[in-house]
């Protein structure tokens, strides 16, 4: 590949520039662990409120935040922290020779899902994108150090953090997911409602990006998608008792739409389109769709001498027995309110 794009999935305080009586008292702490723990490629760092780890998947409990109380972990706290944000790191860096990017040219999207078994997958309330225009502590313009190789923990930060200039490696800590207290009860019942707002719509966070190129003086786009699925949850195939149809590709006027008669062949899965002109490298050449009743379509290049296309299921799983036995929110027909971030 050109490029190499790596994400990881952790958690910080609640940061709130805006108003820093409500901003974790120990975020710039735990901020600089999470960007060590990024570049050094170890899993945790730091003790109490100024520990981060990578994690397998969203964190429910450390995605909520409160204001106008203290908060931790979902819970009430006497310590001067209003909750946490689900932090979800970018690390892009150049694979070949003569392959640069610049930061600022960079797209980052974190959306959640939530899932319906009438509806199926559908956007729900988290919705933050970065662009990188300028730089700072969460932003690391890096080049590869003594062993030559972009993209690893002998990278050094560059002389010049100038996010318009041409790199090979970008560490950026993340986008940061957060939902507020809300709802009926106390201040205590206004966190665990979050809670289980997510852990009954079985809520995940998905992430597009896309990331422009010059490869030797050839202008080009990556684009990549990651979803992060909650921890407790197990990957198993959708309707796996049921054949699936095969999908179908028709090519209309600039449009290619995929699927069994228009539709995707499972009910409750997320598919994104790829394309490929050598059948190793794919990028994906759509947004998100959801499964049976609609299509994805999608602009083809027609000049390119070759391409393939492929349909691929981001989502093919089911909630494991115990995830699935939550309760369900106190306030119906509410939900909380996006409280995301891109520092």
């Amino acid at each position: 590949p050109k490029l190499s794009v790596q994400t990881s999935i952790g958690y910080v305080p609640r940061e709130n520039a805006a108003n820093p009586a409500e901003q974790g008292a120990t975020w710039a702490a735990a901020a600089a662990n999470w960007m060590d723990v990024l570049h050094s490629g170890i899993t945790t760092k730091g003790t109490g409120y100024e520990e981060v780890t990578k994690q397998p998947g969203v964190n429910y409990r450390r995605m909520v935040t409160s204001s106008g109380f203290r908060s931790w972990d979902a819970s009430l706290s006497l310590d001067p922290q209003f909750g946490g944000r689900n932090a979800v790191s970018l690390w892009p860096s150049s694979k070949k020779a003569g392959v640069t990017f610049k930061p600022r040219d960079i797209t980052m999207t974190l959306r959640s899902y939530v899932y319906s078994p009438t509806m199926g997958w559908k956007v729900d309330v988290v919705n933050a994108t970065a662009n990188f225009t300028s730089a700072n502590y969460f932003r690391h313009r890096l080049q590869a150090g003594a062993n030559g190789v972009n993209g690893d923990a002998d990278d050094v930060m560059a002389g010049v953090q100038d996010l318009a200039l041409p790199t090979t490696s970008f560490l950026y800590g993340g986008l940061m997911a957060g939902t507020g207290a809300f709802g009926s009860g106390d201040n205590a019942q206004k966190l665990l409602n979050v809670v289980n707002y997510h852990e009954s719509n079985h809520t995940v966070l998905f992430l597009t990006v896309s990331i422009p190129f010059d490869d030797n003086g050839v202008p080009e786009v990556m684009q990549t998608s990651t979803v992060f699925l909650p921890v407790g949850f197990q990957s198993a195939p959708v309707d796996a008792d049921e054949p699936s149809p095969p999908l179908e590709l028709q090519v209309s006027t600039g449009l290619a739409l995929f699927g069994a008669l228009g539709n995707m062949p499972a009910t409750n899965s997320l598919y994104v389109a790829e394309e490929s002109t050598d059948l190793q490298n794919w990028s994906s050449a759509s947004y998100p769709d959801f499964g049976k009743g609609v299509t994805v379509g999608y602009p083809v290049d027609f000049s390119k001498p070759r391409s393939y296309f492929r349909v691929r299921s981001l989502i093919p799983f089911t909630p494991s027995a115990g995830a699935a036995a939550h309760a369900t929110p106190r306030s119906a027909g509410r939900k909380p309110v996006d409280d995301s971030v891109a520092p």
